[in-house]
């Protein structure tokens, strides 16, 4: 069955690009604002501006390599859900390890029930891949 890689690439950016960003934030405005007395709900803008930038770096971008790589590796017609689910696995285990890797220097000042914090969110984020990859999975309609 002949079909197009390269619309299975845009859908795979895409997806790789809503993932990347979400499973980046997660862990990495934790361990931003770790250090930030806790004084609301909201950030300050600056600090706030600052995670959008980080996450469009680190997150958006490295999402869509992924996204790309998948579209372009996936085989003939998979079910549809099949490419997020996997974009998605890959893209938390990616985007996590790169937030904690890129944010690591907030750690020095941060309490250590906020690290605590900070972990368990990291590590229970796992348990979102798939409901987040299964509700974008609308977008691999662009591949049929």
């Amino acid at each position: 069955m002949e079909f197009n890689r390269g619309l299975s690439a845009l859908a795979g950016i895409l997806i790789g690009a809503c993932l990347g960003a979400v499973f980046y934030i997660m862990p990495a405005k934790f361990l931003i604002c770790g250090p930030i007395p806790s004084s609301g709900i909201f950030l300050p803008p600056g600090v706030q501006g600052f995670v959008l930038s980080e996450t469009f770096r680190y997150g958006v971008i490295s999402g869509m390599i992924i996204g790309f790589l998948s579209g372009l590796s996936s085989t003939a017609p998979l079910p549809r859900g099949h490419l997020s689910r996997s974009i998605g696995g890959v893209c938390w285990l990616v985007e996590t390890i790169l937030a904690w890797a890129t944010q690591y220097h907030w750690l020095a000042e941060t309490s250590g029930g906020r690290i605590l914090i900070i972990v368990l969110i990291s590590f229970f984020s796992m348990f979102l891949v798939l409901p987040f990859s299964y509700t974008l999975s609308f977008i691999e309609k662009i591949r049929e």
